[in-house]
């Protein structure tokens, strides 16, 4: 019995050891399952990587040259800005020297206005002074003619007077005289 029972539990652990062995294979079966399908997922996932760097690549190149393709663009766009820039300096430089000189000349004709109106005005001042002194001295002198011609008239009275009496005291002196007394015998 004692050997029955060491076969029946070596049968036991022959049946155990198979269960195990089993279990391992299965377990290995599983696992070679797994990796397969790991290998093909890595395989699958690694084509995908290769497609996506190739696309990557690719766009790379595209935005690669449209980038450069931009650059051109930005400089040729900078460069138009520039010389617009430095055309609008230049335009504005002369806008401002116009303005300037428009300014300057604005300014010299308002001062040369300004100076004619005021030798308009001395003139005007100066002909309404001239005026009234012409005036005064025409006054003046109608005053002294008028005097003159009073004292001409005066004297022309007074000579007139003198010469009646001249006359009168020769027609007395005639009367009076010997030379007349003869006569009138």
């Amino acid at each position: 019995m004692k050997l029955q029972a060491e076969l029946r539990e070596a049968r036991e652990l022959t049946a155990v050891a198979r269960d195990e062995e089993n279990s391992f294979l299965e377990q290995e079966q599983l696992a070679r399952r797994q990796m397969e399908r790991n290998q093909r997922e890595w395989d699958r996932v690694h084509a995908e990587l290769e497609a996506i760097q190739h696309q990557s690549r690719d766009l790379d190149t595209v935005l690669a040259d449209e980038i450069m393709d931009l650059k051109t663009k930005h400089a040729e766009i900078r460069r138009k800005l520039e010389d617009g820039a430095a055309e609008m300096l230049e335009t504005v430089k002369q806008i401002n020297k116009q303005t300037t000189a428009t300014a300057a000349k604005n300014m010299e004709a308002d001062q040369r206005s300004r100076l004619s109106e005021r030798q308009l005005r001395d003139e005007a001042k100066q002909a309404t002074q001239a005026s009234i002194q012409n005036e005064h001295e025409i006054h003046e002198r109608k005053r002294d003619l008028v005097a003159v011609s009073r004292k001409q008239t005066a004297m022309l009275l007074a000579a007139n007077e003198a010469h009646a009496s001249v006359t009168r005291a020769s027609h007395a002196i005639e009367e009076v005289s010997p030379r007349s007394q003869r006569r009138n015998f």
